[in-house]
């Protein structure tokens, strides 16, 4: 009994790193987002993908008014070259300057992530800020950029310290429907490793709402 369950899943490393890696991804992600909370109410989901990552997120608009508007979030992450699984849950401010800048808003936001890289587990609260651009001149295009720190007080496990960038560009071909390319890079500090990053590349995608 041994001997088959051995031949038929292969070694612990195996499974997770070479035979099935878009099994691990797609199942991670899909537990992630069914047990958040998010997800019962969320108002458009992204998935974004390149030949080694894949991303899946949720949002959900909770409050809106004529000085900005608020969301919650959730992401799960799968990066096959740099093994790592991660999610996150966040929550993030906007506030509006349609007086002076119709279309562009900033924000401010928190996000908790956790998760594992190469056997090096992490949980880490960070801060950041954002800022979202769709202004009616563009004709559909919008772009998006977010920058948040995890110092080292608000992390814990092996990981001492996080930052993460991303940025991404969007056309709205159809209502409720966008194609978006984007750049991510989130990198770690841990315990016994100097700066890795554990997340870095383009990645195609689209945008649901609902």
């Amino acid at each position: 009994m041994y001997y088959t369950t051995r031949a038929a899943f292969g070694r612990r490393d195996n499974f997770y790193n070479e035979d099935l890696p878009m099994y691990r991804a797609l199942l991670f992600s899909s537990i992630f987002l069914l047990l958040s909370p998010l997800n019962l109410f969320a108002d458009s989901l992204d998935i974004g993908f390149n030949d080694f990552s894949a991303q899946v997120g949720t949002r959900m608009r909770i409050s809106q008014d004529t000085q900005g508007f608020s969301e919650t979030n959730a992401r799960g992450l799968y990066n096959k070259n740099e093994d790592t699984l991660l999610g996150s849950l966040g929550l993030d401010i906007y506030g509006s300057l349609e007086n002076m800048l119709a279309g562009v808003h900033f924000g401010a936001g928190a996000k908790l992530y956790g998760g594992e890289t190469d056997d090096e587990e992490m949980l880490s609260l960070a801060l950041g800020g954002l800022l979202r651009m769709a202004p009616t001149a563009w004709q559909g295009v919008g772009f998006s950029a977010s920058y948040f720190y995890g110092p080292q007080i608000f992390s814990t496990l092996d990981v001492q310290r996080l930052t993460e960038f991303q940025a991404s560009i969007d056309y709205e071909f159809i209502p409720r429907s966008k194609v978006f390319v984007g750049y991510g890079n989130l990198q770690t500090n841990f315990k016994e490793f100097d700066k890795r990053t554990i997340d870095e590349g383009f990645r195609l995608g689209i945008t649901l709402s609902y």
